[in-house]
């Protein structure tokens, strides 16, 4: 599709946009403003909250007073306010996605937690016949990997992580177990470490804190004496990273939804990949270490192969719709992180003959708003230095505690790294750079991470994408009485609503005539 068009402002790109996309079946805001359209949450400093996406009950009211009760259906929090004091912790399990419809603020000054599981370390000696279970995926992230899958003879392999909404065996792959004569000692038999899982494109070189991981790895390969276990190949081979969630290598279309990439004073819309939202994928489970000099162990008990450790769970998934803005303070954030492959059975002190499981990726966090994006907490915080307010990202490789491992083996057996999920941030002015003035940007950063080269790159891991609202279309019009009251300081004013209507774009949409004025 070809299209022709010249632009004098951002208003008539968002006009064009509505144009193009206004070709859904209906509304897709399912905001009301909770119960009694005043609805307001508070999680107080010093509370923890759990919040299952199954079904939970919020207590809250006009200006978080206790005076109505808020049902939480398959993961879908209605209401007009949300705000998390600094100190205060939401933490989110469950099937389900985590979708929040705010018809004023969504305020976090606290932490938002929907971040996958650590597997378990194998703490046991002989427990041959218990299998080892998978760290747990955040709210509909993908489930790690299962280590030591079979407990009446030898494991062959770790279990393959799980994706997104039970997707089975989509993650990453489990290590190949490991085989030796007894007589070679605990070393020859170290088996393959899990996958790592992949989510989004591997960003090779780009930041991210220490701890975690934006590139993933295969699990490291076991001991060269000893033979694999499916392949009869020596080494043992450490199980593949995950193949993630896109068709292309590009980064630059891993999302969904329409985001414009202004160049030149020209603009195009390049059309994300997914469907709608994701989340993360679990890492592989490590492999078994089988003294035997031939496989499966004819001598199997429950006391005769050491144990891997499963894979760590995939990060969640999250899209907040606010009317309002989406305010961060000082010590606010969202983590959305894979959690790390648990370490294998050790037969002297920690010294993982084990398989270590691979580690799970980064999960989905969609932030939408037809106001701002505000990382500077209404200009209380101009002045903070670049942070992870929203971190969605792996783990690195997973070792476990190395002074108990002989020296010649501390890089076989080891659960490879992941990857990171997606950030997306909506807004209306998706082709305005992020800023320090409302008048020129919807997405309000502090003065130091306005004035890097890339401040989406400093808001966190992985660097989040700019996008036009899922639903067209946002305009400044003002609110009907009532909507979008907000919390928090420095409310601009208040941003309309005219329609929502699903986007419905072809794939591939080549608007390269098009011609907008240059960014102010």
């Amino acid at each position: 599709m070809a299209l022709s068009y010249r632009a004098s402002s951002v208003l008539s790109v968002l006009l064009l946009v509505s144009h193009l996309h206004a070709q859904g079946s209906g509304p897709c805001f399912g905001g009301t403003g909770g119960p009694g359209g005043d609805f307001d949450w508070v999680v107080e400093s010093g509370e923890t909250f759990i919040l299952d996406t199954t079904f939970t009950q919020i207590v809250g009211g006009p200006g978080g007073s206790p005076t109505a009760v808020l049902d939480v259906v398959d993961g879908v929090v209605d209401l007009r306010n949300l705000l998390i004091e600094p100190g205060g912790l939401v933490l989110v399990q469950g099937p389900n996605p985590l979708l929040i419809f705010a018809t004023g603020d969504v305020v976090i000054r606290g932490e938002l937690s929907l971040s996958g599981l650590s597997a378990r370390n194998v703490a046991t000696l002989n427990t041959g016949n218990v299998v080892e279970i998978g760290g747990a995926g955040g709210p509909a992230g993908g489930k790690g990997g299962n280590a030591n899958v079979n407990t009446t003879s030898s494991s062959p392999r770790g279990g393959t992580g799980n994706g997104p909404f039970g997707l089975i065996g989509v993650g990453g792959q489990g290590g190949e177990s490991g085989y030796a004569p007894g007589v070679l000692g605990k070393n020859a038999r170290r088996p393959g470490g899990g996958g790592g899982a992949r989510f989004a494109a591997d960003r090779v070189g780009a930041p991210v804190p220490s701890g975690f991981s934006l590139v993933a790895s295969a699990g490291n390969s076991g001991n060269p004496q000893g033979l694999g276990a499916e392949s009869g190949l020596s080494p043992s081979a450490g199980g593949a990273a995950g193949p993630g969630a896109f068709a292309d290598a590009k980064a630059g279309n891993d999302y969904f939804g329409v985001r414009p990439v202004v160049s030149g004073g020209h603009i195009a819309l390049v059309r994300g990949e997914l469907p709608g939202l994701w989340a993360g994928y679990g890492g592989g489970g490590g492999g078994n270490a089988v003294p035997s000099s031939t496989f499966p162990n004819p001598s199997f008990n429950f006391s005769s192969d050491e144990k891997g450790g499963a894979g760590g769970g995939g990060g969640g998934s999250l899209h907040v719709k606010a009317i309002g803005r989406i305010v961060f303070g000082a010590g606010g954030e969202i983590l959305c992180n894979g959690g790390l492959g648990g370490t294998g059975e050790n037969t002297n002190f920690l010294d993982h003959v084990g398989g270590t499981g691979g580690a799970g990726s980064g999960g989905h966090v969609v932030l939408e708003s037809a106001s701002q994006v505000d990382f500077t907490d209404g200009g209380a915080n101009t002045s903070a230095l670049p942070r992870s307010w929203i971190l969605a990202a792996g783990r690195p490789l997973r070792t476990g505690v190395t002074g108990d491992i002989d020296v010649c083996c501390r890089t076989q057996s080891n659960g490879g790294a992941s990857s990171g999920g997606v950030v997306q941030l909506h807004v209306p002015r998706a082709t305005l750079p992020p800023g320090t003035d409302p008048a020129r940007t919807d997405i309000l950063v502090p003065t130091a991470v306005a004035e890097l080269r890339d401040p989406l790159l400093y808001l966190g891991a992985p660097r989040a994408y700019e996008l036009f609202p899922t639903c067209t279309s946002f305009l400044r019009a003002g609110l009907a009485s009532g909507v979008g009251a907000g919390f928090g300081a420095g409310a601009p004013e208040a941003i309309g609503l005219v329609e929502w209507t699903p986007l419905a774009v072809p794939l591939a949409l080549d608007i390269s005539a098009l011609e907008l004025s240059e960014r102010p």
